[in-house]
């Protein structure tokens, strides 16, 4: 793809970005769960959207909301479903099938890109599902990672028989290049401008090159293990976000060497504000200084604090398994709005694939909520 192209594309995701838009898991290709935009509380509930199983995180991008979430019946498989932003009804709808019901999702505004359990990737027009291209990715047989998406290429990671880490280009979906890591489960890559990070048991960490997959750096953990989990990469601070349940270690590396500057809780991928970021560990919310590592605030709300946190304006969301959905402040801790929901809402799941990774997400004024009960849930800002 010629340079220029990427320039535009990586334009449209900045755009996309800021005007609140959700490209992947945790909002953006560096999983900050972060959105620049302007919220007013406190929020009503806009439209519920109802399916056969619980459904995954949400991409937002034009007028459209997608999730994937189990097909109809019994057997294994999963359907991605586009819903009208406006009217919660399903614009259209498409069966992803494969082994179990996990399948992910990401999204560059006119194309959404779904892979499953079995590594089919397919990328459907965003505005009428129409395939564009589909690709088996090829070596491992397990998938049970969020693509990323950015500037004209996607991120996977693969497993079985070791693992692989694939770069695919969003226009044909050809392979650009495929590296192997030490597993290649459970890691959503996070992706900068340059570099391509994932994460496994132990906190082995990989730093690839993003055009070219050569290897940056890697840690040298002290054990070795099965799974991973999404790294959470963030450019201000050009600071690199890893977790490990195994160690119990969770860590704030510089992104450019692979050296520990901070440790921070073991909980949910942390979300990045200005100056702080936020984790749920425990059913608590803790607030930790981006450059000091030091715990700023703790906020219980009603001590079933669940989903991976999300910084909406000068707000920190967060869902509960009570059904309670909190907006917090961001730089005091203190509860400034609450609504129960209604059902359960479900914490991120990084190791199995029984259902789609679930997640808050935030788009076109809309705050969209997943349930165990299967339903997303729309909530829409003050005007």
């Amino acid at each position: 793809m010629h340079s220029r192209f990427r320039s535009v594309l990586a334009v449209v995701a900045l755009a996309a970005t800021a005007a609140g838009c959700t490209m992947t898991y945790q909002g953006n290709a560096g999983h900050t769960g972060a959105y620049p935009v302007t919220m007013k509380l406190p929020l009503s509930q806009a439209w519920t959207a109802s399916f056969d199983g619980p459904p995954s995180y949400a991409v937002v991008a034009g007028g459209l909301a997608f999730v994937t979430a189990k097909g109809p019946g019994s057997g294994y498989g999963t359907v991605l479903h586009a819903i009208d932003v406006q009217t919660g009804h399903d614009r259209w709808s498409a069966p992803l099938g494969a082994t179990y019901w996990w399948s992910a999702l990401a999204t560059d505004a006119d194309t959404v890109y779904a892979v499953n359990y079995n590594g089919l990737l397919q990328a459907f027009r965003a505005a009428d599902g129409t395939v564009r291209w589909s690709i088996q990715l090829p070596g491992q047989y397990s998938f049970s990672s969020a693509p990323t998406v950015r500037d004209g290429r996607l991120f996977v990671g693969g497993a079985g028989s070791g693992g692989t880490l694939y770069a695919v280009d969003t226009t044909n979906g050809a392979l650009l290049w495929t590296v192997g890591v030490a597993n290649g489960d459970n890691s959503s890559p996070s992706v900068s401008k340059d570099t391509v990070f994932v994460s496994y048991a132990c906190n082995f960490t990989y730093a690839f090159a993003v055009s070219t997959g050569a290897l940056r750096w890697h840690s040298t953990p002290p054990c070795s293990g099965g799974g991973g989990k999404t790294t959470v990469y963030d450019e201000q601070t050009d600071s690199l976000f890893v977790r490990d349940v195994a160690t119990g270690a969770a860590l704030q590396l510089d992104a450019s060497t692979g050296a520990v500057r901070h440790s921070y809780l073991l909980g949910t991928a942390p979300a990045i504000g200005a100056h702080a970021s936020y984790v749920v560990h425990g059913g608590t919310l803790t607030s930790v200084g981006l450059s000091s590592g030091l715990i700023n605030w703790n906020m219980a709300g009603d001590g079933t604090l669940s989903t991976a946190p999300i910084v909406v304006g000068d707000y920190v969301l967060v869902g509960a398994t009570s059904g309670n959905l909190y907006a917090f402040d961001a730089t005091s801790g203190a509860r400034r709005w609450s609504t129960n929901v209604g059902a359960s809402i479900p914490g991120p799941d990084e190791q199995n694939v029984s259902q789609p990774l679930a997640g808050l997400a935030q788009g076109y004024g809309l705050v969209f909520v997943p349930t165990t009960t299967g339903k997303l849930i729309a909530y829409k800002a003050t005007p």
